[in-house]
């Protein structure tokens, strides 16, 4: 079977590159299609992988712009679907089915979004694919219907300890191995999903910094400008180091729902502070049930301080990482399920749907 991968985003082959690895051990034929994305590039590069950018210019701004990338890049994704002999397309940037719909094979859509917050695949993506794979904790509406539910995370796919080993000397070479440092993380929210959400401002930000400057170092990652005051606390890495980091801080604030995600699945406790807060199903599981993450909403600021205070208590994060440890015994290995998944479709989905506790043989 000749099967196609496509990435939006940095994370997402994260998300893959296991199960890559997996199925090409299978020798599968495996083809990688891309648009351009932060590091996206350079991850691929690292690991040796081949693939074909299909959008290397970014996207112009606004809605006409956004369609226009999509029908550019599904109409490229369709003759490379036709000329490959490709069989099967995986991803998780589901507007991408639409050119395996067009083309006439099935697409394996993984998600980890709530249907009510993320309307664009709910309307351009998700209608056109196959099947659909999403953690039990997603509220995917009438979406269920084709949607298969599993115990686990999307994130473990690259995060569970079967695959990420912390390196101290990775943090060690940024001179962080002998301090405690707190992470700030600050996203544009400029996202399709993210309009009228709104995160941390800059005063509230030095706030942040002003109380934990007296406890530790502050390092901060951000997507925005940051004001002169504050260019000195700026977090510079190489990229690929950034799990590392995260795993070894001593907390994480931020407007960032996806590494407010990742830190609780390193045990790192971490403090959200955005609009979704409470909308997100994944992390209201994280936060409700395993007490891994916290989440603040803007129209609460004095809260979200009470509650880094309350964090500043702990002497360490043993507690968390105790409670993450328990977390991950409950969820499967997800690179073996979906691999699993992918060589044995359809029937893998025919089988889900009549017995969905096989998943738990993949532990």
């Amino acid at each position: 079977m000749n099967i196609a991968f496509y990435f939006a985003h940095p994370s997402q082959y994260y998300v893959f590159k296991h199960i890559i690895k997996l199925l090409k051990q299978k020798n599968y034929e495996i083809f990688i299609f891309i648009k351009s994305k932060d590091i996206l590039e350079d991850l691929l590069i690292c690991d040796g992988l081949d693939y074909t950018n299909l959008n290397p210019e970014e996207k112009k701004q606004g809605i006409a712009g956004l369609f226009s990338s999509v029908i550019k890049r599904n109409t490229l994704l369709c003759s490379y679907i036709k000329t490959k002999g490709i069989e099967l397309l995986v991803t998780a940037a589901s507007d991408s089915s639409q050119a395996s719909f067009i083309s006439g094979i099935p697409s394996i859509i993984l998600n980890d979004d709530d249907a009510q917050v993320i309307r664009k695949s709910f309307f351009f993506g998700w209608p056109f694919s196959s099947v659909i794979l999403a953690p039990s904790a997603c509220n995917m509406g009438w979406f269920s219907r084709k949607t298969i539910f599993y115990y686990g995370y999307q994130k473990l796919g690259y995060l569970h300890p079967k695959y990420f080993k912390p390196d101290h000397n990775i943090i060690k070479k940024y001179g962080l191995a002998e301090v405690r440092y707190f992470l700030l993380r600050i996203v544009n929210l400029t996202a399709h999903h993210d309009k009228k959400i709104r995160g941390l401002n800059i005063d509230l930000v030095e706030r942040l910094v002003n109380y934990l400057s007296q406890h530790g170092k502050v390092l901060i990652s951000s997507e925005k400008e940051l004001p002169a005051n504050l260019q000195q606390y700026r977090l510079i890495i190489n990229p690929l180091d950034i799990h590392h980091v995260l795993y070894y801080s001593s907390l994480l604030v931020g407007d960032s729902q996806s590494m407010a995600h990742e830190a609780a699945l390193l045990g790192t406790p971490s403090v959200r502070f955005n609009d979704f807060v409470g909308r997100i199903g994944v992390l209201n599981e994280l936060e409700n049930k395993y007490k891994l993450t916290f989440g603040i909403s803007p129209d609460n600021p004095g809260l979200l301080m009470r509650k880094v205070k309350e964090l500043m208590t702990y002497s360490d994060n043993a507690i968390f990482k105790v409670r993450a440890s328990e977390m991950m015994a409950e969820m499967i290995d997800l690179p073996y399920f979906v691999t699993w998944f992918i060589e044995n479709y359809p029937e893998s989905k025919k089988i889900m749907m009549e017995n969905p506790d096989i998943q738990f043989n993949f532990k």
